[in-house]
Order: structure tokens, then sequence, then C-alpha cells
């Protein structure tokens, strides 16, 4: 007994089975996390090392190198990148894909734990990180208000953050901008002298008046009790008030000789949000939270927050990626209902009959709820990726039911009752069923074998496809024999109706598919006559595409229009912060003229990056948020080339003007040149710099080696220092106070540390002289010049220095504008190739044309393995070798219609086109599939082949014509609609639109060509052997 013969008999059994697996599917949907791409695990960690005061070259030769030479034993190591820049050291691992990292970065410690000896002792203990591209902010919010910026920062950690990070599934809401507190204790020089002290004193004074601990305990009858001594500061008065030795046994008062102010630290970075003064509030989702769930709370708690808040205090959200995040999967969600209903009124129009219609359309619904329920199961989530999976399988999960719903239909034509028709119908292509679900979920298994960031995008999509398949397969062989037994009990008369004169459109139909039938007939009758003239003419037409190649161009990943546009401004190295912020408002005046825009932010300068608070003074940045993509004519890439044109007009800064892609995986063009001599590489990758941007299609070409910063070098001469009594130290510590302040103690108030800073009047920083006539208090009291003890000079020193796998590197990016990055690429190789370099020297590619050569090869070989591995499924389900070889002829002629679809179309070859095609390749089997299986049938039953193929080709039209255009309708809104997150879509949907139609019209005719020149073949081989048996025969008979 058959699945489906025991669907029949058993229907109650069957109905049960279904309603509990959709009890369960409905439970687990809403628990599953919804996400706009799968979660990614990039195997990359870093180390990252403070080192106070050193610039880069000193970080490099003493903190980088040999952190690197340390890790360069890990296991799984594929690269090793570093960046030393002023004051910190990252060294960046990539290991391979697959690798464990949580075991990868205890190796990472251990290594590093071994050279922690060896660090210079300014440098901070080494930090191992991992690096999470999920770990990004899901919304910020911009705080703003009457109030001064720091009042408004108090406020919003009072008020706002406590309540946010108190949500479910927030990792952290963190604030950026406004000044810290801190207790300056600016010393009088001219006082300090008279008195005879140095800054070591007032320091020393200022640390031991600011303790507190635990001094033992003491016995009080039959208790202990501990003792504490408490000596912290209290107040600012208390510091002003802290007695300091002078030499003649007596003391003095700190604020005689300082002036101690509470204050704020000096600003470092101003953020604007639509012209006003504002902070910033980010929230950054705890790992494997649903972000759109997350969102919502932030969004209600936040609506709570504001009623709350004082009246003069606004709270403004930039960025919610929830938003884009909704739009793209309910764009996705309301393509497929188009797409099925669509499918469902084509069925209609084909079958004639509601009920028949209804037996196929209630698999559609079952294994998309299935589909789910193995998805919780598995751990994924709902995302654009895997969604798309399900959307472009749409057509397919009805083909199975389609197919054998038309058989079981065309038994009751026959005048079978409805049982013998369910049972024999659903018996006869049962096995062709089969193999067409077997074929379209083991063309995804090689995606298992893809590496790097294509496997981690589309691992999700195969294993989609392939559950909805799964579901897909059993429902329609448990339920369309068993409802198919019960409820088709009339049949709509589908013979001729050539004198029909009504208007009833579903006769109208079928009428004119009688005729396409005899159509294909006599179509199928010529082309068995003129089989090499069917065959040459396929041969040219797949070579003739393939000439089409090199007018389609390729991309890595399709960019997507997340509408927002980022302008970077870089001033001359050393820019004071006003004069930035006077030409970040240039630039934002110019962006506020652009109609589709929805709010703009802006910030200059900086607070300090993760690595080390370096003063960016010279930057400043202007965030574009555009309106909803349905509510503008411009793409945000045609509206950042646009800004590029009317930025030109502010002359003096570095602009660049970029469109946020959403999925980024680097520059898509990269240069990489290695060496030893900076000097070299700054001269060679200005060269380099030059050839790119005279290639079309370029923008914001940038080289990773900055123009050289400027400082001023103090050279201590330690025999002259040490004439005087005086180290190193003393004199980095007088020089260090006087022009950056030294943090000598803390100042505990409530649950705040403040720090307490001893500096020198600012005065001393606005000249140069005060540098080299800088007195500097020796231990017997004496004043001594700066210049009298060290050499000051100016030097030119780098302001990054990027090494990869142990040796300088430095990279060259560029944009693109208005081209495709693989001729961008091309051309940019062949400029290069001409370039002679210095022995020691070399150039290679990174970026995303790498990453799109690796992907590209890697689904490659998975396109090949596809098609074995579906030729072997196949013959495995035929028990022959020669069926599925006539099969697979219907693979070929995709690739023309596929190149065709994306020349008509405008869309460039990419990785999402490949993933597509692997799809399609499941799907275009089908139709060969149920055409052979009948075929065979017939053979079986002693047809003779033309005429087998003549009878079999007409009846199985049908039903190839009725998946075929379901799947096609199926998807064409995401091919062709529109509408957020369809950028990674389109391009598989039209892989398959056109590659399926293409291939079906070629298949109904080349594939029973094949069919009959291979069995003329065999047969003419047969006839050979038999002769020479007969002539072997006759001799030995004549003897």
């Amino acid at each position: 007994m058959n699945v489906s013969e025991l669907s029949i008999k058993r229907p109650v059994l069957m109905i049960m089975l279904t309603v509990a697996m959709m009890i369960f599917g409905f439970v687990s949907l809403p628990r599953l996390a919804i996400d706009l791409m799968p979660e990614l695990n990039f195997p990359v960690a870093v180390v990252v090392t403070s080192v106070d005061g050193a610039s880069p070259s000193e970080v490099e030769k003493l903190v980088t190198k040999p952190i690197e030479n340390a890790l360069g034993t890990v296991s799984n190591l594929d690269s090793i990148q570093s960046v030393s820049i002023e004051g910190a050291s990252q060294v960046i691992l990539m290991f391979n894909w697959g690798t464990d990292l949580d075991m990868a970065t205890l190796d990472m410690r251990e290594k590093v734990d071994q050279v922690r000896g060896a660090l210079p002792d300014s440098a901070r203990a080494p930090r191992v990180l991992r690096i999470d591209p999920n770990s990004m902010p899901i919304i910020t919010f911009a705080v703003t208000g009457d109030e001064d910026v720091n009042r408004l920062k108090d406020l919003s950690e009072d008020l706002i953050q406590s309540r946010l990070e108190r949500i479910d599934g927030v990792a952290s809401a963190s604030i950026s901008g406004g000044q810290s507190r801190v207790v300056d204790v600016v010393v009088d020089p001219a006082k300090l002298s008279a008195y005879g002290l140095s800054l070591d004193q007032i320091s020393q004074a200022l640390s031991v008046g600011n303790l507190s601990g635990s001094a033992g305990s003491v016995r009080e009858g039959d208790e202990k009790m501990s003792i504490r001594v408490q000596g912290e500061f209290l107040n600012v008065e208390q510091i002003a008030m802290t007695p300091i030795s002078v030499g003649n046994g007596g003391s003095i008062r700190l604020s005689d000789i300082a002036q101690v102010s509470d204050t704020r630290e000096p600003v470092s970075q101003i953020s604007y949000v639509n012209g006003k003064p504002s902070l910033g509030i980010s929230i950054i989702k705890a790992s494997g939270g649903n972000t759109i769930e997350v969102a919502d709370q932030v969004k209600a708690e936040m609506e709570k927050i504001k009623a709350d808040l004082p009246e003069n205090m606004e709270v403004v959200m930039t960025m919610d990626n929830s938003t884009y995040i909704k739009d793209s999967i309910f764009t996705t969600a309301e393509h497929a209902l188009l797409g099925g209903g669509i499918g469902m009124i084509l069925l209609f129009f084909f079958l004639g009959s509601l009920q028949s219609m209804l037996v196929a359309v209630i698999v559609l619904p079952v294994s998309i709820v299935a589909t789910f329920l193995l998805m919780y199961m598995t751990g994924q989530t709902i995302n654009l990726i895997s969604l798309s999976g399900l959307t472009l399988g749409l057509g397919s999960l009805i083909d199975f039911a389609v197919v054998m719903l038309e058989n079981i239909f065309r038994k009751r034509e026959e005048g079978k009752g409805m049982m013998a028709a369910a049972l024999e119908g659903s018996k006869e292509v049962g096995t062709a069923v089969m193999a067409s679900a077997l074929a379209q979920i083991c063309v995804f298994l090689p995606i298992a074998l893809t590496e790097g960031i294509a496997a981690e995008l589309f691992g999700p999509l195969a294993l989609t496809v392939v559950y909805s398949h799964i579901a897909a397969l059993v429902f329609s062989l448990l339920l369309v024999p068993m409802l198919s037994s019960r409820i088709l009990k009339k049949i709509p008369n589908h013979g001729d109706h050539e004198n029909y004169r009504g208007i009833n459109p579903v006769i109208w139909f079928n009428i004119g598919f009688k005729k396409l039938e005899r159509a294909y007939h006599r179509l199928l009758k010529w082309s068995l006559r003129k089989r090499k003239t069917v065959m040459a003419a396929s041969v040219i037409l797949m070579i003739s595409s393939l000439a089409l190649t090199p007018m389609i161009g390729a991309e890595f990943i399709p960019a997507m229009d997340e509408g927002q546009v980022n302008v970077s401004i870089k001033m001359p190295n050393g820019t004071v912060l006003a004069e930035t912020e006077k030409v970040t408002k240039q630039v934002e005046e110019i962006v506020n003229t652009i109609p589709e825009k929805d709010i703009v932010s802006t910030s200059v300068g900086s607070s300090g990056s993760p690595l080390a608070s370096t003063l960016s003074s010279h930057m400043g940045s202007v965030t574009l948020i555009l309106v909803d993509v349905t509510e503008r004519q411009r793409s945000s890439n045609d509206i950042a080339m646009d800004l590029r044109e009317k930025l030109k007009s502010i002359p003096g800064p570095e602009i660049t003007v970029s469109a946020s892609q959403g999925m980024s995986t680097g520059s898509p063009i990269q240069v990489n040149l290695s060496g030893d001599d900076l000097e070299v590489l700054r001269d060679i990758s200005a060269i380099i710099k030059g050839e790119i941007e005279t290639v079309p299609g370029t923008a914001n070409v940038a080289t990773s080696l900055e123009s050289s910063l400027q400082e001023f070098e103090v050279k201590v001469d330690a025999e002259k220092a040490s004439i005087y009594g005086l180290t190193t130290g003393q004199i980095l510590s007088s020089v260090r106070t006087t022009f950056q302040g030294q943090t000598v103690t803390k100042y505990r108030t409530g649950d705040d540390e403040i720090d307490v800073k001893l500096k020198l009047p600012e005065e001393y920083q606005e000249d140069i002289n005060y540098l080299n006539n800088l007195r500097i208090s020796t231990p017997t009291g004496a004043q001594v010049a700066l210049s009298s003890v060290a050499t000051i000079s100016k030097v030119d020193i780098p302001m990054a220095i990027n090494r990869t796998n142990l040796t300088r590197q430095v990279n060259i990016t560029s944009d693109l504008a208005g081209r495709d990055l693989n001729s961008v690429s091309t051309e940019i190789q062949a400029k290069l190739s001409n370039l002679n370099l210095p022995d020691g020297y070399k150039l290679d590619f990174g970026g995303q044309s790498e990453d799109m050569a690796e992907s590209f090869a890697s689904l490659g070989l998975a396109v090949l393995l596809s098609v074995v591995l579906l030729y072997m499924v196949m013959a495995a389900q035929f028990e022959s070798l020669y069926s599925p070889f006539i099969i697979m002829f219907s693979v070929p002629p995709t690739i023309t219609g596929v190149l065709i679809g994306l020349l008509v179309t405008g869309t460039a070859i990419s990785v999402s086109v490949f993933i597509g095609y692997i799809l399609l390749i499941g799907l275009v089997v089908n139709n060969a599939i149920v055409l052979i299986d009948y075929v065979n049938q017939l053979r079986a039953k002693g047809w003779e082949m033309n005429e087998a193929i003549l009878h079999a080709g007409p009846i199985r039209l049908r039903p190839i014509l009725m998946t075929t255009l379901t799947t096609i309708l199926a998807i064409g809104p995401l091919a062709f609609a529109g509408g957020s997150g369809t950028e990674t879509q389109a391009p598989m949907a039209i892989a398959v639109i056109f590659g399926l139609s293409f291939s079906t019209l070629i298949t109904l005719v080349l594939v029973p060509v094949v069919a009959s020149w291979f069995h003329d073949i065999g047969r003419k081989r047969k006839e050979k052997r038999l002769k020479k048996k007969q002539k072997k025969i006759v001799p030995a008979i004549e003897s």
C-alpha cells in the first residue's frame, strides 16, 4: 500500500495529521525572530591595545609587531591585519569560515598573555574582542531642547537610558555627545616657582589627600567592629583646601597657588539634528532578539518616557531599522499573496472547476505553515533571504499538487469513478512527482558546501526551499488523492466547444487551449522529422546568448535602497573644531535643499574612537534620512550622485558622499599595495589613486595612508638631565601637565567618579615659545628651561600604519557611480597591470571584487554539483541511466533565457542570480520529468517511440503549462513590483522567470527530439549487433 492509497482509505487520519501540524505551525510562527538578513557569523576577532602617548611608528614597533608575531601561530588563521594609530594598536585576525570563534579567541588570549610582559609599561592590557556584525544599532534617537546639551545629557541618563535598558531584548542604550564633568586644578606657574614647588609635589599632595580604606578592627564588648579611615574629598571646596608642604616646614592651601573649578571637558564633538544641538541615543538589541519586537517595545516605552520629560525637551527618532525590515518583509509577503492569487486564478481557468482548484490550492497554506514549523525547530529566522526562498518556491509548491490533480482529473474525464480515478491517477504520476520534488530539494544541497559570505547569506534560503518542498511533497501525496476521492463529484466538460457562442471565459480559455494542443501536436510532428535542424538551432541560440555576457555586467550583491545618504567631510589635519563646524554648516545647507529629505543630522569632530580618544576636530559628517521609497522618484544612489556634484562648489575640504546600502562587505573596489618603506608606499599609492580616478564609474577614491601629521618632538638629553637631577619621566610629566593636563585622582559624588585634572593655564597651549621656555622644577627647587635638557624639532609622522600578513600595506579604495562592479574592476586591473613596481612591493585586489570572485567560483561549483546530483537522484528514482540523461537536456536552454532576461531588464549578474539559477535547475527538469515519465509508461505498454511522444506531448502540455505559468505568475510581483527590500530578490525572480519561460518553450520541442534521436541511435546499434550475431550463426549452421 503506497502513501496515496493510505490517504484515500484513512481520510480522518490525514485530516487529523494536517490539523495537528497547522496548530503547531501557528503556535511557532509568532516565536520566529524577524530580521532583515540572516544572523551573520563572520570569523573575525581583534586585539585592541591602548598605548598612552605613543606615535603610530612606536605603537607599530613596540606593540603591534610583538602581538602579530605571537598570534601568527593561531590555528585556522586565514590572514592577519593591523592598524597602528596614535595611542592605540588594533590587530585583526580573519579565520577560515566555519572556525569555532570561542575556541579561537581562547587560543588568542593565551598567545597575547605570553607577550604581555614584553609590551611597554605605557601599554594597557590588550583586549581580545569578537567582531559581531549583528550588534549594530537598530534604532537611534536624537535628544534636543532649550537646555544646555550637558543638562540634556544628565536628564537623558536619569530619565531615558535606564528605562530603555530595562526592556527585554535591549543589550544597551548608549548616549553620545555632551561633555563629561571634570574638576580642573589650574596652577599659577609664577606662584609655583615662588614657593619652590614642582608639579609632582602638587600631584602627590592631591593623591595622598584623597584616600579612604579599611584599617583593621577593634573589640567593643562582645562584638568586633571594623575600622575605616575616611579621607576622600566630599566637595570641590575641600579639594581647594588640600594642604601642600613647602620648604620651610610650613604648608599652604592648594587654592593659594591654583584655581580649582568644577567644570566640563573641552568640546570635542558637536551634534545637530534639523539644525538644533542634540545628543544621540543608540539602541543595540541582544543577540538572537526579534528586531521588530524589540523596536516596537522601545518605541512604545519612548512614548511613555516623553510624557515625563520637561516641556522644552524633545526626542526625535533619526534611524529605525525595524521600519525598513517591516516594509521589506511585508512587501515580500504582499508579493507572495498577489502571486499566489494570480496562480490560483490561472489554475481555475485550466481546470474549469472550483473544487479542483481548492484541492490544489489547499496544499499551499498547509505547506507554508509546515515550513514555518520546521524553521522554528531548526532555529532559523524570518528574514528577507529566507522569505525570498519561500516566495520563489511558491509556484513549485503548487506544482506537485497540480501534476497529481491534473492526472486524477483526466482519469475522471475518461469516465472512472472518484475512488478509482484518485487511486489510479495518483499512482500513475507518483514517481514523477517524487522525482520532481527530490530534484528541487537536491539542487540546494551543494549550497551547504559553499564558503564565505554567500554560504552565510544563502544557507538559510536553501534550508527554507528544502523545508517548503518537503512539506509540499508530503501534503500533495497525503491530501490531494484523499480530497479528490471525496469532493471531485462533478467535472466540467473540456471537450470540443467549437460552436460555443456564450460568454463563459473558462470555456473560451479551454477552446484556445485545445487549439494550442493541436498546434503543438503539429509542431512536434515537424520537429521529429527535422531533428537536426531543431538541435542545431538550440545550440546556435545558446552560443549566441553566451556572447551577451560582457554586455550584462556583474556585481557582488545588489545594493539595497535603505533611504540614507552619508556625507563625510575631512579638513586638513590639525584644523580646529570651529573651522570644521563652519564648513560642515555649508554642507548642511546644501543637503537641506534635497527635496526628498526627511531628517538631517550633523556631527562635527569626535568624542573618541573605541580604540583610543584620538582628536579628530578636522572631521565632520552629515547624515540625510530620506522619505519612504514609495514617496520619491529617485533612488538614494541617484541622490548621492546629485549631492556629489552640488558639493563640488565648496573649496578646501575632502568631501565623500555615499548611499547606505544595507549589506556591505567593504568598498566595491580595493587595491592592496604591500611593501616596507612608508615613503615609497605613499608615492606608489598616489600614482595608483590617480590611475583609478581616470576610470569612468569610480567615486570617492581614497588611500589608507593619509597625509602625514606634523608634531613637535622633544628629545631628552639624558646626560644633561642627570646633571640637574631630572629623569625622562619627570620631564614628560611636566610637559604633559602643561599642554594636556594630567588626571591625578578621582572625586566621587554619588554614583559618579569625576576626574581631577592638574594643568597649567590654557594660554600656554597657544604659543610655541611657551614650549621652548617651559621651566621644569628640579629636586633642589631650581627652575630649568626645557631647551636646556632636550632638543625640540618638528617632524612628520603618519596618521596610521596598516599591515597585512606581517607586511606594511596601503589600501586604495573606491565606490561606484553608474557602472557595474565587474567592468570597473576589469578596467582598473588592465590599467594597473602596466605598472612597474620596485622589488619587494606587490599589488593585489580585495574588497567586494574579491568577495564577488570567490562567491562566483564557489556558487559556480555549486551549480555544477547541483546538475550532477540531480542526474544521480533521477537515475536512482527511475532505476535508469538513459531517461535522466534525456531529461538533463532541458537544463542548457535555461542559460539563454536567463542571459536574455538580465539584458532586457538591465540587471547585472550577481550572487542573487546564481541562487535563482540553482532553483531554476530544479524547476526546469520538472517539465521534462512529467513528459518523459509518461512516454516511458506508453513505451512499456508497447507503443512505438515517435507515436508515444506524439501522444504524450499534447496530453502532458496541460500540466506542464499549468505548473510553469503558475510559477512564473506567482513570482512575477517579486521581479517587477518594486518596493522596500526587493533589490536582492528581483534578480533571483528574473533569472527564474526568463530561464523557465525559454526552457519550457525549447524543452517541449528539444527533449522529445533528443529522446527520439537517442532511441534511433540505440535501435541502430542493436540492429548492428544483431546482424553481427546472425553472420556468426550462419557459417556455423553451414558447417
